[in-house]
Parts: C-alpha cells; structure tokens; sequence
C-alpha cells in the first residue's frame, strides 16, 4: 500500500475501500456495507418470490387439467343422459 490508500478492509469491522470514505459517491452516498447487505436481501426476496410463482404457476396447470377433465366428464354425461331420453 505504498500510496497511502487503505486496503479494501481495515480496522475490527470489515469495510469495503472507497476513496471517499464511508460515504461513497459511487453508491449515492451510501456506506458498501449497507448496500451489500440490501442487494443479498433483495437477492434472497427474488429466489423466495420465484420460486412460490413456480408453486403458484404449478397449481394452475393442475387446475387446468382438472377442469379439462370435469368438462369431458360433462359433455359424456350429457350425451349419455340425451341418449337415454330418446
């Protein structure tokens, strides 16, 4: 570190290097921490929220089946039931 620039971390805490300090204009103004941490909970939110849309998508293609299967059931009975009145 010959020009005078601290490593990416120093201290007790772990901190990331922004040459502006705790307050990086990169992030507007937000310390990388925080940012970190908002990006891994919204990472996680996003992971949670997809995979109960593919439970939800899955539910629905069930549906669909079933009600395929109850209109055929439907129209034989109809036709067994006109059938039967002639």
């Amino acid at each position: 570190m010959g020009h005078g620039k601290a490593p990416f971390h120093s201290g007790k805490s772990k901190s990331y290097y922004c040459p502006f300090g705790r307050s990086c204009v990169f992030l507007n103004g937000e310390a990388p921490e925080r940012i970190l941490a908002e990006r891994d909970y919204l990472s996680k939110r996003v992971d949670e929220l997809e995979f109960a849309m593919d439970i939800g998508n899955h539910q629905a293609l069930k549906l669909q089946e079933r009600i395929k299967e109850l209109e055929d059931t439907n129209a034989q009975l109809k036709t067994d039931f006109t059938w039967l009145n002639s």
